[in-house]
């Protein structure tokens, strides 16, 4: 372990170039962070892979301006805009720009809209092609 004059401290190395780096000398480096009630936030890189991974059952929640974001529970279901899972695999609730109404879009490489979904009861399918579900 090495703590160097700007305060960077390294472990598995004599020269770390950030606040804190862990290397590891073979294998794949990992860090990480148990709680008191046995929930463990890994992170891990290697040759093949990088991850970031609830070990237990806990959920995995991203955050910015203290907020929860983005959500994946202990199923594997992920939730943007809201912490609760309607039972499908992806549940994203948001406000369009232009309403009040929840929208979920999507883009081609383009960056054309293909879809867009509301839960007014229309979806646009791609080049300008509606559908009213009402």
């Amino acid at each position: 372990m090495t703590l160097d004059a700007s305060g960077n401290l390294g472990i598995g190395t004599s020269s770390p170039v950030v606040n804190l780096e862990v290397k590891a000398s073979s294998g794949s480096g990992e860090i990480r962070v148990d709680s008191s009630a046995g929930d463990i936030l890994q992170l891990q890189s290697s040759a093949t892979e990088s991850r970031i991974a609830a070990v237990s059952a806990v959920p995995l929640t991203f955050r910015t301006s203290n907020a929860e974001r983005m959500r994946i529970d202990s199923s594997g279901n992920v939730m943007v805009g809201t912490t609760t899972s309607s039972g499908t695999r992806v549940n994203i609730k948001g406000v369009d720009s232009t309403s009040s109404n929840y929208a979920l879009y999507t883009q081609n490489s383009a960056g054309t809209p293909v879809l867009t979904a509301r839960n007014d009861g229309y979806a646009t399918l791609g080049l300008g092609i509606t559908s009213d579900s009402s």
